[in-house]
């Protein structure tokens, strides 16, 4: 994946390469500016098109999303994503309200306006806001920045997707909050056999919830495979790094 810039095109993503199954947890792992959002935009497709050259295939369910890019089909993929960042105000309109909000995702998915209060509870409730109905009257500002990350999340799950993609979706909330978020999105993958991408700077949250370990520096994977053989042993210099400062910190693995 190159950039073009006064018409030259500079490489952000190379040599990128990984699979993942359903009901399998992927985490890429890297400091900032190692590449992780700009993989993530990649396989969402949301980059300037105009701008961009990117080449090989980015496949979900045996389609690549490329070649379908310009498609109707590309439709149908893009109702299989779930996607979460790690700040839900720039998924949020900060005009609307939390029920409208829900209602809109809701009734794309065909529920009917007499059952879309109840769902939005439910979903709400699902993700862990117990007072639910009365935060489906309030404004994303007046909430707190944990109960916006949680209404972001229900958005994410509401179409039932197939894949989550999830950019660091829990960097700068506590422990507590980071495990009940990571929690949720587990169990989620675990009883829709989904399949989900969580990118991080956190070895702890990979060491949490990762079936599969993929390694960014400098906008190439350097490593990849199981996760428990990585962290047991690793072999690339950057990923003992990052191993390293996270023992430092709060050892999991």
């Amino acid at each position: 994946m190159a950039y073009q810039v006064r018409k030259k095109f500079y490489n952000v993503l190379t040599d990128i390469n990984f699979s993942l199954a359903r009901g399998e947890i992927l985490a890429v792992v890297g400091e900032s500016g190692t590449g992780k959002s700009t993989l993530a935009s990649s396989i969402l497709g949301l980059y300037d098109k105009d701008n961009t050259a990117i080449s090989g295939q980015i496949k979900l369910d045996g389609r690549d999303r490329l070649r379908f890019r310009h498609d109707s089909l590309n439709n149908g993929l893009q109702d299989q994503l779930g996607v979460i960042v790690n700040n839900p105000l720039t998924i949020l309109n900060p005009f609307r309200r939390i029920g409208a909000e829900l209602n809109m995702v809701l009734q794309h998915n065909g529920i009917n306006k007499a059952s879309l209060a109840k769902f939005s509870a439910q979903f709400l409730k699902y993700v862990g806001m117990p007072e639910a109905r009365s935060l489906l009257k309030l404004f994303p500002a007046e909430l707190s920045a944990e109960l916006q990350q949680r209404v972001a999340v229900a958005l994410a799950l509401m179409g039932n997707p197939t894949m989550i993609v999830a950019d660091d979706p829990t960097r700068g909330f506590d422990k507590i909050v980071q495990a009940q978020i990571l929690n949720l999105l587990v169990e989620y993958c675990t009883e829709k056999h989904a399949g989900m991408i969580i990118l991080s700077q956190d070895m702890g949250v990979a060491a949490e919830v990762a079936d599969q370990l993929a390694i960014m520096y400098e906008g190439q994977i350097v490593e990849y495979g199981s996760a428990a053989t990585i962290f047991h042993n690793p072999l690339h210099p950057y990923t003992r790094r990052l191993l390293n400062v996270g023992r430092e910190s709060c050892c999991h693995y």
